[in-house]
């Protein structure tokens, strides 16, 4: 980020200015690091959802099937 005044005033022209770089350094190497855990914890989260909803349709599976069977039968009752 950089900063030129470059209006006039009653004390003169200021050519100094600020400047603050992140380009290079610990800054960057440390942003580095932040991005690099972040995609790690991404990836470890997206492998224990869907580990956990293995787990769960497999636990669920003969609830459902039974259910479906259930209904089944109502419905061929109803119909004859």
């Amino acid at each position: 980020m950089a900063y030129n005044q470059h209006t006039q005033s009653r004390y003169g022209q200021c050519d100094s200015y600020f400047t603050e770089s992140h380009d290079d350094g610990i800054y960057v190497l440390r942003a580095e690091a932040r991005e690099r855990q972040r995609s790690i914890a991404r990836m470890q989260q997206r492998a224990l959802a869907e580990e956990l909803s293995r787990q769960t349709a497999e636990e669920y599976q003969k609830d459902v099937m039974e259910h479906m069977m259930h209904m089944e039968v109502c419905v061929t009752r109803v119909v004859q």
